[in-house]
């Protein structure tokens, strides 16, 4: 990493997002950075701790800045009986003018913000605010805050409808976020298939792995454990594993199956340790977070894999679709000496692309790097207008981008279906 002289302080927040900004932060801290770390607390994830925790946001920022635990509680106080004063006697609320106050004070201490799912403010409009000051920005995107998913299921004919009913959000506001990253960001990091409305050229999202917390156990079992721990069962592909474990099991193919979901993920690493397979997810392309702990544990994989993946991200699963998964996991199942060496080489592959000091490194290396992993084109040569889409309003949020370096030298000028690039 660089010295703690070429970046002094990092801020990393807004939503925790599977243990990464706690994760992260833990690894910059390591390298001598100063790092400022935001998020609420989460449950699945409540052993970790922030430096503006958002759920007593007013405590944290006066300990923060006072730098005493006791000075910075007794000042809380304090701020405490002001703001009960200045509500019941002036109907003002002191802390929209605290936020305004720390939020200043976050842009001009940090040389670099890592913004994970949600900004300092609405609609993203610090981004501009850091960049102004000269902060480099890095947007590390994790899924829906800018996937679309009637685009997304075009684009990779993905054949299930849950998706629709799960996400309903209008097409802008997925765009509008993006379109502002893709303006202000210094380098933005994403996977394909919550990308089909982009236009910049990213690089690949590294999963951050902790592999001290995962204990690697090759257990050699002849019966094999065959485990699903879905977060949202319908959009995992439960049904579907469950009804091919169900016709494996009546063919007479030994081996045990469980099915368990909202567990901390403390639960989570216990049950990878001791288990063989791992059903992982069949719509959507992975390994996501899951799928790179039971490769830390000692589990082999079973996911929908993106076969055209770039050469960093070539993980060592068994890639599935509805239709070749029966045949897939009976193989599995019945070949030991391939699943042990499944096993063998996931655990190499996450200690040398995931553990959280090289994911830092990749982060802070490519901030000035133009060698992309991924060159989207789908929304600029393939992306259908609905009726109910407002094309004006579609043409103004492209225009945010028009006159950036990149968008010049990657999007082809034109227009196509009323659509103008």
């Amino acid at each position: 990493m660089p010295k703690r002289s070429q970046c002094k302080t990092i801020v990393i927040g807004c939503q925790e997002i599977c243990g990464w900004i706690a994760l992260l932060s833990s690894e910059f801290r390591k390298a001598g950075y100063r790092v400022i770390s935001i998020s609420p607390g989460t449950k699945y994830y409540n052993d970790q701790s922030y430096t503006l925790n958002k759920d007593h946001f007013a405590l944290d920022y006066f300990i923060l800045r006072i730098r005493s635990n006791i000075i910075g509680k007794l000042t809380h106080l304090i701020y405490t009986v002001l703001r009960k004063l200045f509500l019941s006697l002036l109907n003002k609320d002191l802390s929209n003018r605290l936020r305004v106050h720390a939020n200043n004070y976050l842009y001009q201490q940090a040389d670099i913000y890592i913004h994970i799912w949600e900004g300092l403010e609405s609609s993203d409009a610090d981004l501009y605010k850091f960049k102004i000051r000269g902060t480099k920005i890095v947007s590390w995107f994790v899924g829906d805050e800018v996937r679309f998913y009637p685009t997304t299921l075009k684009e990779f004919n993905i054949d299930n409808n849950y998706f629709l009913e799960y996400n309903k959000h209008v097409i802008y506001t997925p765009l509008r976020k993006l379109r502002m990253h893709e303006r202000f960001s210094d380098v933005i990091f994403s996977v394909p298939d919550q990308s089909s409305l982009a236009l910049r050229p990213y690089h690949h999202l590294q999963i951050p792995l902790d592999l001290t917390k995962y204990r690697y156990k090759n257990t050699g079992n002849d019966i094999p454990i065959i485990i699903h721990i879905p977060s949202a069962p319908l959009l995992k592909g439960s049904p579907v594993f469950e009804s091919v474990v169900k016709e494996l099991s009546e063919e007479g193919l030994q081996f045990q199956f469980k099915n368990i979901n909202n567990i901390p993920n403390s639960e989570v690493r216990k049950l990878l340790t001791e288990a063989d397979i791992l059903l992982d997810e069949l719509y959507m392309h992975g390994p996501g977070m899951l799928g790179m702990e039971a490769m830390a544990s000692g589990c082999c994989v079973m996911v929908k894999y993106l076969e055209t993946s770039p050469g960093c991200f070539k993980p060592p699963v068994v890639s599935i679709t509805s239709d070749n998964l029966k045949s897939k996991l009976r193989e599995l199942i019945q070949n030991k000496s391939l699943r042990e060496e499944l096993i063998k080489k996931g655990r190499s592959y996450v200690e040398k692309n995931n553990n959280a000091k090289n994911v830092c490194n990749l982060i802070l290396n490519s901030i000035n790097s133009y060698n992309y992993d991924y060159y989207p084109n789908y929304f600029r040569e393939k992306f259908e207008l609905e009726e109910h889409y407002n094309l004006l309003k579609i043409n103004e949020l492209t225009a945010i981008v028009k006159d950036c370096k990149w968008y010049n030298k990657y999007v082809p000028k034109g227009s196509r279906n009323g659509l103008v690039f």
